[in-house]
């Protein structure tokens, strides 16, 4: 049973709320991710490039997935691809190649980006730019087919259980992602610089090369096909600039690394801090973008203050605060040496982080989303990814400014 179109644009705050917070709940998982990175600190402590490129790399990850979840709602909601994985039509298979492009350019990306600033800006201990690049392929291609799989998956679910996957899909996929990512990220991170490594580099270089090669085949048999270039096309140069701010947050992140180390239960909740604020950006720019494809919204900024703008607006805000202000009090179970106080302070980090950061992203979502859809723009192909990028770089900068001021 598919979400009724009636239903997405009369949604009350308790609707919205009901459903976002069942979403963000899903956020406390990310606090394994902030706990693998705990467990692994001193292999961070030992290449110390790993947290310059962590940022960058959920960003990239983040965003394709936004773009993908954003676009599976909108398609199913619109009625081009069915809620199933074999057998479905062009347009998604068209749509999964496309993401599969796109994140393989831009984990590229990260590399060159990240190697500039590893070597001549922070000047701290990095590896060869081949081994950054090896690096990241086998990341970002690893991490891109479980996403999409696993996107796919949860999204056709939840259309046939007549939920909204606006509000459903990318708040789960985001903490999903985040814990596959940060398990692949620091794995492969301990096999760079083995004797494993450099005995099967060679041939990790060959299988490179021919990856590339398929690539470039089949973005050039699938680019005649509108969906499939506009998607590319639109995507592509805002996910690089999506990369150079995610370099600027690994930037802001690897000088703090001896607080982190000092710090550990910020560290574990800092992805599901950033989860979550990407989470509610995510909701208010994929239901506006949703909505504005039914017309049931008109492209005006102003319509911010109807209810159907407002409802999702309040009800996502109060289901994001109550999930946030747990963040302290679980992550205290699994990190050691934790006193009472750094619960207390963990707890008021990750709060008024989220407050701080969620009065900038939800105008900047509905200005996005209004923006783009004016211009005739795919919504789903840019808002997104800006936003979650620019939701790491606040939840980020938010965390060290209230650590440094508490």
């Amino acid at each position: 049973m598919a979400v009724k179109r009636s239903e997405l644009g009369t949604a009350s705050i308790k609707q919205v709320y009901t459903q976002s917070i069942f979403s963000l709940s899903f956020d406390f998982l990310g606090i394994f991710a902030g706990i693998i990175l705990t467990t692994a600190i001193i292999i961070i402590n030992k290449k110390p490039w790993l947290l310059l490129v962590y940022p960058p790399i959920l960003s990239i990850r983040g965003n394709v997935n936004g773009i993908f979840s954003s676009k599976l709602g909108t398609l199913l909601h619109i009625g081009f691809i069915e809620p199933k994985i074999i057998g479905n039509s062009e347009e998604y298979y068209r749509l999964i190649l496309a993401i599969i492009a796109i994140s393989s350019l831009n984990f590229l990306g990260i590399g060159f980006f990240s190697f500039f600033i590893c070597k001549f800006l922070l000047l701290i201990t990095c590896v060869d730019l081949l081994d950054i690049i090896l690096f990241l392929f086998l990341v970002g291609t690893i991490a891109t087919l479980f996403s999409i799989f696993i996107t796919s998956f949860v999204a056709f679910i939840t259309y046939r259980k007549a939920l909204d996957p606006d509000l459903i899909v990318y708040p789960i996929m985001s903490t999903v992602n985040d814990i596959i990512i940060t398990i692949i990220f620091m794995e492969i991170g301990q096999i760079i610089g083995s004797p494993f490594y450099y005995n099967s580099k060679i041939f990790l270089t060959i299988v490179l090369a021919g990856f590339l090669v398929v690539l470039i085949y089949t973005v050039s048999k699938n680019i005649r096909y509108t969906d499939y270039r506009k998607t590319v096309i639109e995507s592509t140069p805002i996910l690089l600039i999506t990369i150079l701010v995610g370099n600027i947050t690994g930037s802001i992140l690897a000088p703090i690394r001896e607080y982190l180390n000092e710090n550990l239960i910020i560290l574990a909740i800092l992805p599901a801090i950033n989860d979550t604020l990407g989470d509610e950006g995510s909701m208010i720019a994929s239901t506006t973008t949703t909505n504005l494809a039914l017309g049931y919204l008109e492209p005006r900024i102003s319509n911010i203050k109807l209810d159907i703008a407002r409802n999702r607006i309040f009800g996502v805000f109060l289901a994001g605060l109550s999930i946030t202000a747990l963040y302290g009090i679980v992550a205290s179970f699994f990190v050691k040496n934790i006193t009472l106080k750094d619960v207390i302070n963990s707890s008021i980090t990750s709060t008024l982080a989220n407050i701080i950061g969620f009065l900038l992203v939800v105008p900047l979502s509905f200005i996005l989303a209004i923006a783009t859809f004016r211009r005739g723009w795919d919504p789903d192909n840019l808002t997104l990814p800006l936003l979650t990028t620019f939701t790491d770089l606040i939840g980020v900068s938010s965390v060290a400014l209230i650590t440094y001021l508490l």
